[in-house]
């Protein structure tokens, strides 16, 4: 039956450290379909059956590629195992276009937040969501990271230990010297504050800041600041990593493999687990492929005039 192998392919990709939630229910219910049609293998007609009753283009897409997967797994032991073809269904790309801030937009938002009123919810209010946004500015951090620090997670060295995260990794992070002061006085302010439990970031009850409320502030103060107004999509707190990772790649220097070294090295200091999704930033933001590129030309005329 396919569904112990689907139990099979799930183990074995979160034993590597996906987590595949929707995935795993979703190849769960293409594993029932078949075997509800007695089918014992994948089979590219009951799989275009089972994708056709998909709510929206992109959903469709997105299970179609999800079994692709799963088939090639299966495939490599069985050939009867047929697996489909890329590109049946299409539909636009959901990956937003990053939004990277300003120097001075940053300490705006850091300024407003610094004026943010106080919260029984959240004690300490304005200096958590200044310390929070700071913290995501200067490291790249995601927003569940951050939310899920505790006292345990920094070093004495001023070195924060991401545990369990997106794919199930630690990871450890440094920080600058500036940013380690600054969140060693925040937390000498929530020692003075009668708030149990082991979080960074958290609320009167001691449980971790919950994300709704931090989301909330941060788009109050989006809103409020009229900071890209007119966008499409407004700007996120997860646009604070994009932020980081494309300052980071500008300061590259101008030598053959600079980027590639320093994208590695950002790959490993942001978690994560293909080096594709480093490149990423520099097809997502035009001007720093725009660099990248005019840097590269200078440097093959540099090599030019310098050959033999």
């Amino acid at each position: 039956m396919l569904i112990d192998d689907v139990n099979r392919y799930i183990s074995l990709r979160r034993s590597l450290g996906y987590k595949l939630r929707d995935q795993a229910k979703n190849l769960i219910s293409y594993a029932n379909f078949a075997d509800a049609n007695a089918e014992r293998f994948v089979s590219i007609s009951t799989v275009i059956d089972w994708t056709g009753g998909a709510r929206t283009p992109r959903h469709r897409k997105r299970l179609y590629g999800e079994v692709i997967r799963f088939a090639r797994f299966v495939a490599a032991e069985d050939p009867r195992h047929e697996v489909p073809r890329p590109g049946y269904y299409s539909a636009p790309s959901s990956r937003p276009v990053p939004y990277i801030y300003s120097d001075d937009e940053i300490a705006l938002i850091l300024d407003a937040a610094s004026k943010l009123s106080r919260s029984w919810q959240t004690p300490n209010r304005p200096e958590t969501y200044v310390m929070l946004f700071g913290l995501l500015a200067a490291t790249g951090l995601r927003i569940s990271e951050a939310l899920k620090l505790k006292f345990r997670d920094i070093s004495p060295n001023g070195t924060l230990h991401v545990r369990r995260t997106k794919f199930h990794k630690d990871r450890f992070v440094p920080l600058h010297t500036t940013v380690a002061d600054a969140l060693q006085r925040y937390i000498d302010l929530r020692a003075k504050t009668p708030v149990p439990g082991p979080y960074i970031f958290a609320e009167s009850t001691g449980r971790q800041l919950r994300y709704h409320r931090a989301r909330r502030a941060f788009a109050g103060i989006i809103e409020e600041h009229n900071i890209a107004i007119g966008r499409a999509i407004r700007p996120r707190m997860h646009d604070f990593r994009h932020t980081f990772a494309t300052r980071t790649l500008e300061q590259t220097e101008l030598v053959r493999g600079a980027i590639d070294r320093r994208a590695v090295a950002l790959s490993t200091y942001l978690g994560h687990v293909e080096i594709a999704n480093t490149y990423w930033y520099l097809q997502a933001t035009p001007d720093l492929l725009r660099r990248v590129s005019e840097s590269g030309e200078k440097l093959m005329a540099m090599e030019a005039v310098d050959a033999p």
